[in-house]
């Protein structure tokens, strides 16, 4: 049995905020042919989403303790918590399939990530489950700005690669505009009396030690 959730131009879809989402269930097959009018228990999880990107490193592996441990790394969608939102039985027409749907939070504040799970028992009374996953989000797609080194010395060219992704990690061809701001450090004590101590009259202390 297989959860089929919505695509576009072959590739996954993510769904807008306060979208309704029906959710297709796929053909569901046992032995010779497709199950009719089957019974199918439908979970729907909820769980905060939190998209996170960065340049593949040239051995995964060597950072999978990391990966596995931050809260924004592979188990980013879990952390946070999770609540059944639908739990519903549906029953599949003649082909074989059956349809749901589910209200995402008007407002919600938060992007979030919904995990669909049916589930049918056949006539051996084996339970067969199926899955599905779509992201609903605030924003069409991320973009990710990375420089190809951190440190620079004065008159060095500075590269930076921009990276668009959608809420599934798939590329977005668009178009933006790129502004460079330049930020200075400034120096500040605190004085014994709470007076902030900067400029000359810092210079001038320093150069007493």
């Amino acid at each position: 049995m297989s959860v089929t959730t919505p695509e576009e131009n072959g590739q996954k879809k993510p769904s807008g905020s306060a979208k309704r989402w029906r959710p297709q269930f796929g053909r569901i097959t046992i032995s010779a042919g497709p199950v009719a009018n089957a019974d199918v228990q439908v979970l729907v999880h909820q769980r905060p989403f939190w998209h996170y990107w960065h340049e593949p490193r040239p051995y995964p592996w060597f950072y999978d303790d990391m990966d596995t441990s931050s809260p924004y790394g592979r188990w980013r969608g879990w952390y946070g918590g999770d609540q059944i939102v639908t739990n519903a039985t549906l029953k599949t027409d003649a082909t074989g399939q059956g349809y749901a749907h589910f209200q995402h939070p008007a407002k919600p504040g938060q992007e979030f990530e919904y995990d669909i799970e049916a589930r049918v028992t056949d006539a051996s009374r084996r339970e067969i489950t199926g899955h599905g996953t779509v992201r609903v989000t605030q924003q069409r797609y991320y973009v990710y700005a990375t420089p190809a080194h951190n440190l620079y010395r004065p008159q060095d060219k500075v590269t930076v690669n921009f990276k668009a992704l959608d809420a599934n990690d798939q590329p977005v061809p668009t178009e933006g505009k790129v502004t460079v701001t330049r930020d200075y450090w400034y120096e500040i004590w605190l004085a014994p009396d709470g007076h902030e101590v900067k400029g000359d009259e810092l210079k001038r202390l320093r150069g007493q030690e």
